[in-house]
């Protein structure tokens, strides 16, 4: 349903000299912000960026919907720029998401340069269609692909 309207476009995230492509939903009633930045924040799903993690990593990550991300973050060996951001959604009051600093990612062949990925510890498509989130903003303007 959603890629006939065109909102699903194509995501691609780099870390640490590693990347991973996926789907993205522009959802424009998604309002997550980076409170030190203001910018949108891209969210995905933990599970579709493993690449990108280190082995020692990925062993904390995948702990990320059983145990929380204030316990992962916790147990990372080195942060690695993992930091918690905190979120309100229906039903969650108060939220905490892991999340870090991607070097680069694009959305719909959009380059956004440095960008914060909150990971979901679940799947964000109930049909499995894409992985991310994007508000489809950029510095606080509309973004169409």
């Amino acid at each position: 349903r959603h890629a006939l309207a065109g909102e699903l476009v194509p995501c691609a995230v780099q870390r640490a000299g590693k990347g991973v492509r996926l789907q993205a939903l522009l959802d424009s009633g998604h309002t997550l912000t980076d409170l030190a930045t203001g910018a949108p924040v891209l969210i995905a799903e933990a599970a579709a960026l493993e690449e990108l993690w280190t082995p020692a990593e990925a062993r904390v990550l995948t702990q990320l919907g059983e145990r929380g991300a204030p316990w992962c973050l916790s147990h990372l060996e080195e942060p690695g720029g993992f930091r918690l951001l905190p979120y309100r959604a229906v039903g969650v009051e108060q939220g905490m998401l892991l999340c870090f600093t991607a070097d680069s990612a694009a959305v719909g062949g959009k380059n956004l340069g440095p960008t914060t990925v909150a990971l979901s510890p679940t799947a964000v498509s109930s049909e499995g269609g894409y992985a991310a989130l994007w508000s489809g903003k950029e510095g606080g303007t509309s973004y169409a692909p």
